[in-house]
């Protein structure tokens, strides 16, 4: 039988009718209340999917090898965004004198060297909003990334350590967009309610277009990946950090000294 190890699964996701083609069962330990997204290879529950869509079944993962086609898109502007952020660039209308856009732009100082993120409050304005106004309070200062999965992402934002946790305010509604999730690109994080992102959030190691549309993408990193890939990673299928790396500062670039 094939090996698809390789391919991720969406927890909550519901398949329709259709064929299928029987693939390998895999498991998971992260419990179901625990915030942020899902690889194939580390399911708890089997489960069955079309077309991207995915039923909790009691027998087997199945895999739906068709390739709808009509629902492919051309986004021309985003394909321009990623060319600009391969060549180092950032897209902004308010400019600083660094070129960038110093009001939605963050430098996340971890302890290897600052990371520099750009915002996109033209996708997730509410969720940028939230990102700021904690970030500002000094939230995520000192907060550690407490799961983190080589070849997947660095998830952080939670100042209990345990990916339960958020602040004392409400859950945000999700603004989920075409945007894709690849390698820098930076999503809120969630449990299965697709409006229950709080504060925690993770930085793609890699693509991960199967959280396209299911996950709010507000940000990207576009310098410092490096030190990104650098962050302590976790032991086992849960991504669990035994003595995490930590953020030593985040900041809006704005605010900077």
């Amino acid at each position: 039988m094939q090996d698809y190890a390789g391919i991720f699964f969406h927890r909550d996701r519901i398949a329709d009718n259709g064929s299928f083609i029987d693939g390998g069962m895999k498991e998971y330990e992260e419990p179901l209340d625990e915030q942020g997204p899902v690889p194939t290879h580390l399911l708890t529950d089997h489960f069955t999917r079309r077309a991207g869509c995915v039923i909790r079944s009691n027998q087997r993962i199945r895999l739906d090898v068709r390739k709808d086609t009509s629902a492919m898109r051309f986004d021309t502007s985003s394909i321009l965004r990623k060319l600009f952020l391969t060549a180092g660039l950032t897209l902004s209308t308010a400019v600083g004198a660094s070129g960038a856009d110093l009001e939605n732009t963050l430098y996340l100082e971890l302890e290897s060297g600052r990371v520099v993120i750009e915002m996109r409050p033209d996708l997730a304005p509410g969720h940028v909003e939230r990102i700021k106004m904690l970030t500002r309070e000094g939230f995520y200062n000192g907060v550690v990334f407490h799961r983190v999965i080589d070849g997947f992402m660095a998830q952080t934002g939670d100042p209990t350590g345990t990916g339960r946790g958020g602040s004392s305010y409400p859950d945000i509604d999700g603004e989920f967009t075409n945007e894709p999730f690849v390698r820098g690109t930076i999503g809120m994080a969630r449990t299965q309610d697709p409006n229950s992102a709080n504060s925690q959030w993770f930085i793609c190691f890699d693509d991960a277009g199967f959280l396209n549309g299911e996950y709010t993408v507000w940000g990207n990193v576009v310098e410092g990946m490096d030190l990104v890939d650098g962050i302590k990673k976790g032991v086992g299928r849960s991504g669990a950090v035994d003595d995490p790396d930590h953020i030593v500062s985040l900041v809006v670039a704005a605010d900077a000294d």
